[in-house]
């Protein structure tokens, strides 16, 4: 609790070490924030599901996010899951262009 007291007071979000081992920063602040907005999902699962899934797709990208970025992408994924399971996801839309780089990352992030 600490360390979210010293994020927030800060303002500044430690870089990720990646996720090799434990990520106290980002699990807590996930978890806190979580547990007040999701409904039908148990946070505490769906974040270690969620940074298991990031080190998998880190490790095929060959990059390592930020504690930012993984923050931005567990909360945006968890929020997705809990609209799809209250039936209202939100649609992506097909005019959106699809580049090389992305149509990869898309592939990658699907697997």
């Amino acid at each position: 609790e600490k360390v979210i007291q010293q994020v927030i007071a800060n303002g500044n979000i430690p870089m990720s070490g990646g996720l090799s081992g434990e990520n106290v920063v980002v699990k807590e602040l996930c978890e806190d924030s979580l547990k007040k907005y999701l409904v039908f999902l148990n946070p505490y699962h769906m974040i270690d599901m969620l940074l298991e899934w990031l080190q998998t797709v880190q490790d095929e990208l060959r990059i390592t996010f930020s504690n930012a970025v993984l923050i931005k992408v567990i909360m945006h994924t968890a929020f997705a899951f809990e609209r799809v399971i209250k039936q209202n996801p939100i649609a992506f839309p097909e005019e959106e262009e699809m580049n090389d780089q992305l149509e990869k990352i898309l592939h990658i992030t699907e697997k």
